[in-house]
């Protein structure tokens, strides 16, 4: 019972935190393109956690065992 009470307020503060965060949005263009004021960082970090991301990891892991490495 009390694992079920700290997911729920995790997901309620996960939901506040989004909600909050999103305010300022008005457009789908303010939110896809995050009105252009992304550094060069964030769009690093965001390239690496897509190409790097569990898609890679798990295809990766496909060709090995099918090579047999």
């Amino acid at each position: 019972m009390f694992d079920a009470v700290i997911v729920v307020v995790y997901l309620l503060l996960i939901l506040g935190v989004g909600l909050w965060s999103g305010r300022s949005i008005e457009t789908l263009s303010d939110y896809s393109v995050s009105r252009r004021n992304s550094n060069t960082f964030v769009v690093f970090a965001t390239l690496s956690a897509s190409f790097i991301g569990g898609g890679s990891r798990w295809g990766m892991q496909r060709k090995s065992f099918w090579s047999e490495l």
